[in-house]
């Protein structure tokens, strides 16, 4: 149930940009497809995890600005004595000490979309037997080191090392701040990814390595350099990716547009340089008027309660009321197939995941935005 409402919507929605990639630009392969996938998934969650790191800063400063007397507190009491004045110190200042679970925020973000992409690549059957580079089979551990020990062969799998290495670099650059028990979490993850992901087919660590390098040079931009236009040229030289293949098969209208786009966006941040400081104060000024016309805040509430009953009525159709017709007419075709008996679990099964896709990921992409 759990599982057919948060991670099957968007399980189908990576099988859906997986075939994009696949399907509409089949230059690129297997590879080219998870690569291309690993990286839209990184950009569409961005938001998620800016607000994780968000939540998280707040947690830290507030934390911090308690730390002193905390410490004062611990040292000087014991016993009830203790957890006394630190529940009244807590009280007075709207803290509990659950709140200290918000540090755990982006590793919680993470779990549906890593079991999502575990499920997809891990069944996906595209992938048993491809090849790429040196990896003989993308549906298979990778097995790139050969030792021999005596008379025996033993194989390590180098791909999921390299995703544990890229993680250290990234927990080194994000770490450097924070504190000793944030420390211990951020360089303990990596390990437990290793050991989950150790044995696991080539293509699924592939993705999530691909993913581990994005992390990995958002926090470096955000920590050294100017972070929204850093990541946007990242976006840009994506799509010069994507183009590059396109223009290199096959010359087409469509792809001369879709180039023109990508020069577009690439010398806009340059054009934008250019522009006197009153053309972009008028700009911004139209900008902020278009917001404000599409974002009203009196009307916010009664927005969602439309989305939400939108998604209600969606979920009902889609779920619940074409499959019921559908099965009405001809139900023994429906009733003891495999291990189920009644087609009743087919219509719940539905009616579930229509749930997860129409109403609870709209909802929190609704209330992140």
């Amino acid at each position: 149930m759990i599982y057919t409402i948060f991670i099957y919507p968007l399980e189908i929605f990576f099988s859906w940009l997986f075939a994009v990639f696949y399907i509409k630009i089949p230059y690129v392969g297997i590879i080219g497809a998870i690569i291309g996938l690993s990286i839209c998934v990184s950009f569409l969650t961005l938001p998620l995890y800016n607000l994780a790191d968000s939540i998280q800063e707040q947690e830290r400063k507030k934390f911090k600005s308690l730390e002193k007397w905390v410490i004062h507190i611990k040292r000087t009491f014991k016993g009830n004595e203790r957890f006394m004045m630190l529940s009244e110190y807590y009280r007075q200042n709207h803290y509990h000490p659950i709140f200290a679970l918000r540090n755990t925020f982006s590793l919680l973000i993470q779990i549906p979309f890593f079991i999502a992409a575990y499920h997809f690549l891990k069944a996906n059957e595209l992938l048993s037997g491809a090849t790429w580079w040196i990896i003989k089979d993308l549906g298979a551990p990778d097995k790139l080191i050969q030792l021999r020990i005596s008379s025996s062969f033993f194989s390590i799998n180098f791909l999921p090392i390299l995703m544990t290495i890229i993680n250290f670099l990234g927990g080194f650059c994000y770490a450097k701040d924070l504190s000793l028990r944030e420390k211990i979490q951020t360089y303990l993850l990596p390990f437990v990814f290793l050991i989950l992901l150790y044995n696991a087919p080539s293509g699924l660590v592939v993705y999530w390595i691909m993913n581990n390098i994005f992390s990995f040079l958002k926090n470096i931009i955000k920590k050294f350099g100017k972070g929204k236009l850093a990541l946007y040229y990242c976006f840009v030289f994506f799509l010069f990716w994507v183009a590059h293949y396109l223009i290199k098969r096959k010359i087409s209208l469509k792809s001369i547009i879709f180039l023109s786009f990508v020069y577009f966006l690439a010398f806009l941040p340059v054009v934008w340089h250019f522009i006197n400081a009153t053309t972009k104060r008028l700009i911004i000024e139209k900008i902020h008027v278009i917001k404000l016309f599409l974002l009203k805040r009196e009307l916010s509430q009664n927005c969602f309660s439309l989305l939400l009953l939108s998604g209600i009525g969606l979920a009902l159709l889609y779920g619940f009321v074409l499959p019921s017709n559908i099965i009405e007419s001809s139900p023994i075709e429906f009733s003891f197939i495999g291990k189920t008996n009644s087609p009743v679990n087919y219509i719940f099964s539905s009616l579930l995941f229509f749930i997860g896709f129409f109403v609870f990921w709209p909802t929190i992409i609704y209330k992140i935005a």
